[in-house]
C-alpha cells in the first residue's frame, strides 16, 4: 500500500452505511510488527495479541500494522466517522509477529507460527474467520534429494496450512515490487488470496481506466500460479 498520500482515493463518505456488512461477529486477525492501539480511531476497538514475550503496542514507527488495522476495522472516531474502516464492527486482533529477514528470519518464522497457532486455538472462542499478512518473506531453498536440483522452499508453508485446516482465509498483499518475479511468501502460497493494488488513475467514477498499480507485485508464485488473485483500491488510502 502507499501510505503516505493525504489525498483521498475516493471521497470519504462515499461507502459510510453503504456497505452491506459492518462485520459484526466476525473475528479478524491483522498480523504486522507494529501497531499503535492508542490511535483514536481504534482505542477500544482492538485487542492487542503478542507472540514475544515484552511485546508492546503503544508505538508503530513505519505506521504500516495501524494503517491496516483502520482499513478493516477503524471506528472513524477522529473524522466524525467520515474516514472508517469497511468493517467497523468486527471483533479485531493486532498480532505483532516479527519480520526480520536475513539472520533474523527464522525468528520471524517462528513468531508468525505461534501467532498461527494462537489463531487456530481461539477461532471458535472469537469466530476468526480471516487472517491478513500484508508483509513479504523471502522463499527458502533446499536440495532435491534424488536430483541434486535447488528448489524453492515456502518459510510460512506450516502457518498457512495449520488455517487452512481451520477453515481460516488467509489474505495477503503480494508486494511492492512492481514486475519483479516470483512472488514470495505468503502472497505466493496456493491456499492464500493474494491482493495487488490497484491504481483508478484518479478516476475512481471511471473503471475503464483503471490498471495494476505500478508499484505493485506481480507475476508467478514458486508454484508456478500466475499472482496477484484480485486486486483492491491501493492508491491514496487514507486510514488511521
Amino acid at each position: 500500500m502507499q501510505i503516505t498520500n493525504r489525498t483521498p482515493w475516493e471521497s470519504p463518505t462515499q461507502y459510510v452505511g453503504k456497505l452491506p456488512t459492518s462485520g459484526k461477529g466476525v473475528g479478524v486477525v491483522i498480523m504486522d510488527e507494529g501497531f499503535d492501539l492508542s490511535h483514536p480511531d481504534l482505542k477500544g476497538n482492538v485487542v492487542g495479541v503478542a507472540t514475544s514475550q515484552g511485546d508492546t503496542f503503544e508505538s508503530d514507527p513505519l505506521g504500516h500494522g495501524t494503517h491496516t488495522l483502520g482499513v478493516v476495522g477503524s471506528t472513524g472516531n477522529s473524522s466524525q466517522g467520515a474516514i472508517r474502516g469497511v468493517a467497523p464492527n468486527a471483533t479485531l486482533f493486532a498480532m505483532k509477529v516479527k519480520l526480520a529477514q536475513g539472520e533474523g528470519l527464522a525468528d520471524s518464522i517462528d513468531s508468525i507460527n505461534r501467532g498461527m497457532n494462537w489463531v487456530v486455538q481461539n477461532k471458535d472462542k472469537f469466530n476468526i474467520k480471516v487472517v491478513n499478512c500484508s508483509f513479504v518473506l523471502p522463499t527458502l531453498e533446499q536440495i532435491d534429494s534424488k536430483t541434486g536440483a535447488i528448489i524453492p522452499v515456502d518459510p510460512l508453508s506450516y502457518a498457512i496450512n495449520l488455517a487452512r485446516e481451520a477453515g481460516i482465509t488467509v489474505v495477503a498483499g503480494v508486494g511492492n515490487f512492481a514486475d519483479k518475479s516470483p512472488i514470495a511468501t505468503p502472497a505466493g502460497n496456493p491456499d492464500v488470496i493474494a491482493v495487488g493494488a490497484l491504481d483508478t488513475n484518479g478516476t475512481p467514477e471511471d473503471p475503464t481506466d483503471d490498471k495494476v498499480a505500478d508499484f505493485s507485485s506481480r507475476g508467478v508464485s514458486i508454484h508456478g500460479a500466475p499472482k496477484p488473485d484480485i486486486l483492491a483500491p491501493g492508491v491514496s488510502i487514507m486510514s488511521a
